[in-house]
C-alpha cells in the first residue's frame, strides 16, 4: 500500500478508490503485492514477533485523534513515519503488507471511522540504519508500534474463499507495453500524480485494496509493464440522503476493465490470507 520511501511526496485524496489512488499517486505500483501470489507462512503472534525482530523501533511517537477529513500522507521519513488524518485499518494494512480490509477480521468500527496523526521517530543514533532499510524491514517499527500504543495482538491465517481471476477478456486487451522512455530509471520514483507503468501482477494487487470486494489474482499470463489506466463511474443512485454517492460496485469495476482493458475478473475458490484481529485498544497517551 503506502510505500513513500523518500519522504518528499505528500498526497490528499477524496475516499473513492482510496487505496488504488494511494499507490498509483505514490508511484507504489511497481512493487508487486506477493499476497496475491501466495499466501504467506502462518504466524501465531505476527506482533510479538515484529516487537523481536525490528532492528530498529521509534524512539518518540506522538499519536493524535485527527478531524482532517482526508488522509495526509508522507509515510517513511528520513528519520520515522508521518501521516495525518489516518484510519488505523489501514496503518494496519500497511505495516502487514495488505491492500484489502476485508482480510483483516476483528476490527472494531472505531478503526474505520478515527483518523489520527501520528508522528514517529527513530532515535538520533539510528537515523543512518533506517534509512539503509527497505520498507519491508521498516514496516517491522510500524507492527511494533501497533502493538506498544494500540495493544494490538494478531495472528495470520490462511482460509479458502472467494477470489476474483484476473484473466484476458473475450476480444483480447485492449492497452499496449509501456514504451521504455516512459520508464524512470532505476531508483527513481514516479512524481506524485503520474501514474507509471506496471504490471499486470500489480493490477491484480491494485484491485484487490482499490474496490472491489475479494482478493484479486493474476492470471492473465502477461508479462512486461504497461500503461493500464482506466476510470471506473461511481454510482449516483444512492437511496442515503447523507451519501448521495456510493462507493463503485464490483459490477461497476469489472464492466470498466472489460470495456476500457480488454480484462476480465472471473469468479473463483483459492486461499486467501488473512491478518486475524485478535485485540485491539484505542491509543495510550502520549
Amino acid at each position: 500500500m503506502l510505500k513513500n520511501t523518500t519522504g518528499s511526496a505528500t498526497v490528499h485524496l477524496s475516499r473513492k478508490l482510496l487505496v488504488l489512488a494511494f499507490a498509483l499517486a505514490l508511484g507504489a505500483a511497481p512493487t508487486v503485492n506477493a499476497q496475491a501470489k501466495a499466501p504467506a507462512p502462518v504466524s501465531q503472534n505476527s506482533t510479538a514477533q515484529a516487537s523481536t525482530e525490528a532492528p530498529v523501533t521509534f524512539g518518540v511517537i506522538s499519536i493524535r485523534k485527527s478531524k482532517a477529513e482526508y488522509p495526509t500522507v508522507d509515510g517513511f521519513t528520513a528519520d520515522g513515519f508521518v501521516v495525518k488524518g489516518y484510519p488505523l485499518f489501514m496503518l494496519i494494512a500497511d505495516a502487514y503488507g495488505f491492500s484489502n480490509y476485508r482480510q483483516m477480521p476483528g476490527l472494531p468500527s472505531w478503526c474505520f471511522d478515527e483518523r489520527f496523526d501520528i508522528q514517529a521517530k527513530v532515535d538520533d543514533a539510528d537515523v543512518d540504519k533506517w534509512n539503509k532499510l527497505d520498507f519491508h524491514t521498516k514496516n517491522l517499527a510500524l507492527q511494533a508500534l501497533l502493538a506498544s500504543r494500540f495493544n494490538l495482538k494478531a495472528h495470520r491465517e490462511i482460509r479458502q474463499g472467494r477470489i476474483y481471476e484476473l484473466v484476458i477478456a473475450k476480444g483480447g486487451p485492449k492497452f499496449k507495453a509501456a514504451d521504455p522512455k516512459d520508464l524512470p530509471p532505476s531508483g527513481v520514483r514516479m512524481s506524485v500524480g503520474k501514474a507509471p507503468p506496471i504490471t499486470t501482477d500489480n493490477l491484480a494487487s491494485l484491485l484487490t485494496g482499490g474496490g472491489v470486494s475479494r482478493l484479486v489474482v493474476n492470471k492473465t499470463g502477461l508479462s512486461g509493464l504497461y500503461n493500464l489506466s482506466f476510470r471506473v463511474q461511481p454510482d449516483n443512485n444512492s437511496s442515503d440522503p447523507g451519501n448521495p454517492v456510493s462507493e463503485p460496485s464490483d459490477p461497476l469495476i469489472i464492466s470498466a476493465l472489460r470495456e476500457q482493458l480488454g480484462l476480465d475478473l472471473k469468479s473463483a475458490e483459492g486461499p486467501v490470507n488473512f491478518l486475524v484481529i485478535d485485540h485491539i485498544e484505542q491509543p495510550t497517551a502520549n
